[in-house]
C-alpha cells in the first residue's frame, strides 16, 4: 500500500485547489429539483371516486375528511394517529378505505396537527368519543400508537363501540381507574 503525501506549498505559493465537478453538482441539483416537484405534484393526486375535505367537528377537532364518491350509505370509519404525528398521517389508510367505500374521518388529537389544544393524552379519548357521536355509529376504528390507546380507553368508558378495532403498532391500554 502506498502512502501519498502532499508537500506544503513553499513561500510565495499557493496550494491549487481541486475544482469541484460542476457537471455532476449540476445533474444532481437538475434531479433534486425534479424529484421535488414530482413530489409535490404527485401528493395532490387522490384515488379516482375519492373525495376528501378539511371539517371541524365536535366544537375544535380538526378532521380530515374523506369519503367514497358512490351514492348511498356508507359504513363509517374513525382513524387516530400516534404521538407527533396528525390526521394525515393515516391519510393512505382512509384513501383506501374510502375507496372500498367508507366514509372516513382521521382526527387531530389534542398538541398534534391543526389542533388547538394542549397535548393531553388524558383527553385524547373524550375527542373521539365527541367525534363519534357526531359522526353516528362507528363501524370501523383504526388507531396508530396512542391513537390506538385513545381508542381502547373511548370503548372501556363506553363512548365508541365499533364493530372492528384494529391498532396498528400498538397494545392499547387503557385506564381502568
Amino acid at each position: 500500500m502506498e502512502t501519498v503525501v502532499q508537500a506544503e506549498p513553499k513561500a510565495g505559493e499557493s496550494r491549487k485547489a481541486e475544482k469541484p465537478d460542476h457537471g455532476v453538482q449540476g445533474w444532481i441539483a437538475a434531479l433534486a429539483v425534479v424529484a421535488l416537484v414530482a413530489g409535490v405534484i404527485l401528493s395532490r393526486c387522490v384515488e379516482p371516486g375519492v373525495r376528501v375535505e378539511k371539517m371541524t367537528l365536535a366544537g375544535d377537532t380538526p378532521v380530515l375528511h374523506v369519503e367514497s364518491a358512490s351514492p348511498g350509505p356508507h359504513p363509517v370509519a374513525l382513524l387516530a394517529h400516534g404521538v407527533t404525528a396528525s390526521k394525515e398521517t393515516l391519510f393512505c389508510v382512509a384513501e383506501a378505505l374510502a375507496r372500498a367505500g367508507f366514509n372516513c374521518f382521521a382526527v387531530d388529537l389534542p398538541g398534534h396537527g391543526e389542533s388547538k389544544r394542549l397535548f393531553s393524552p388524558r383527553e385524547n379519548a373524550s375527542v373521539l368519543t365527541a367525534v363519534a357521536r357526531e359522526v353516528g355509529p362507528v363501524d370501523v376504528f383504526v388507531g396508530h400508537s396512542m391513537g390506538a390507546g385513545a381508542g381502547a380507553q373511548s370503548v372501556f368508558d363506553g363512548g365508541l363501540s365499533p364493530r372492528l378495532f384494529i391498532a396498528l403498532g400498538a397494545v392499547p391500554l387503557f385506564d381502568a381507574t
